[in-house]
């Protein structure tokens, strides 16, 4: 995989997208290398913990998650001359007209939730651009899936449909897995990720599209 790399890595052709999909359960987040029309993932997994007793959403681990992931990021060590190719999208929310959102009170604690990701995030726009695009603004009006067959198209790896969400298959995952490896050690923050299970890959394709979209 390296030898798809530049040759400059820290070159201005060089992108760093970082995808973030506010869940009030799991959301999720991803983090690409785009260049080229190619994309290299090397992080991803699900940040935060589901409502329990509380109307509020759990935020805490969210914090404290994007938080390392944004310190290593703005590393002088990690990523020299990269700083300004860092891009970040948050997922807005949007009430729809004609019914079709059902409650827009809803919204709120999935509001809370993006809120929250964009303000500890904020936290490092010295070296990062930041997006906050409605989601027809980033993904347009097409299905969930097919909407995940083109993301997963833009990575290179084989996805899956279950009964309610799409994953990527188990050679799809091994994928994922060589791509993130096989970056340079001092771009290789895999160790960031967490493990995704089952229909939490739905968040996590949707934060590797807006890795993408922000990347793009």
């Amino acid at each position: 995989m390296l030898s798809i790399l530049p040759t400059d890595i820290y070159s201005g052709k060089v992108k760093i997208g970082i995808g973030l999909d506010p869940d009030t359960i799991h959301s999720g987040f991803a983090a690409v290398l785009a260049f080229e029309g190619k994309y290299i993932p090397f992080a991803w997994g699900i940040l935060g913990e589901s409502i329990t007793d509380s109307k509020i959403p759990i935020v805490n681990s969210v914090h404290r998650q994007v938080i390392t992931l944004m310190q290593a990021l703005s590393t002088t060590e990690s990523y020299p001359g990269s700083r300004q190719h860092i891009n970040i999208a948050v997922e807005s929310q949007e009430v729809y007209a004609g019914g079709l959102t059902r409650n827009p009170r809803d919204l709120l604690p999935l509001a809370q939730v993006a809120g929250a990701l964009l303000g500890v995030s904020m936290q490092y726009r010295h070296f990062a651009t930041f997006k906050f695009p409605k989601p027809a603004e980033w993904k347009g009006q097409v299905p969930k899936n097919i909407h995940h067959n083109r993301i997963a198209s833009k990575l290179d790896i084989p996805i899956e449909a279950k009964k309610t969400y799409t994953k990527p298959t188990e050679e799809g995952e091994r994928r994922l897995e060589a791509m993130a490896m096989s970056l340079p050690a001092n771009l290789n923050l895999r160790k960031f990720s967490t493990q995704v299970k089952g229909p939490q890959w739905s968040e996590v394709l949707d934060a590797f599209g807006l890795a993408i979209w922000a990347a793009s």
